[in-house]
């Protein structure tokens, strides 16, 4: 009977050793391409001396194409956030891939409206949403 158990306890151990590897799947998160012209200060934003930061999220599709943009964070100015808009709706983007599979992804952008430099500023950072939920219901990184 002893025998019995210490051959079991030896199947069992190797069979436990046979389990699978499970896979962690290779992402990489989305980016901005080259198409990436600057936002054009509006006029009117210069005229009455407004600046401050938008920020955005993209909804960028397997193309590479935005799909989506909204307005996470105003600039408290309706031109400068617009100006925001349009420009990153004219970049493109490297979609996000999931072993090496396009799929969409949220991206979070701000852009900086300084007169002082008379041109916004701004770089990517990585929306972390992979479920495929509205923005509204997952929480921004560092949020």
């Amino acid at each position: 009977m002893k025998r019995l158990f210490v051959v079991a306890a030896i199947i069992a151990t190797l069979l436990v050793g046979c389990a699978p590897v499970k896979h962690v799947p290779v992402v990489v998160d989305p980016a901005v391409l080259k198409n990436a012209p600057q936002p054009l200060y509006p006029n009117d934003a210069i005229r009455h001396k407004e600046q401050g930061s938008v920020l955005l999220l993209v909804l960028v599709g397997k193309d590479g194409l935005p799909k989506d943009i909204k307005v996470i964070q105003s600039s408290g100015f309706d031109s400068l956030d617009l100006a925001a808009i349009n420009a990153l709706s004219q970049w493109t983007y490297r979609p996000r891939t999931v072993d090496g599979v396009p799929v969409e992804a949220y991206l979070r952008f701000p852009l900086n409206f300084n007169l002082k430099h008379a041109k916004p500023v701004g770089q990517p950072q990585p929306y972390a949403s992979d479920t495929g939920t509205s923005p509204a219901a997952s929480p921004l990184p560092g949020g």
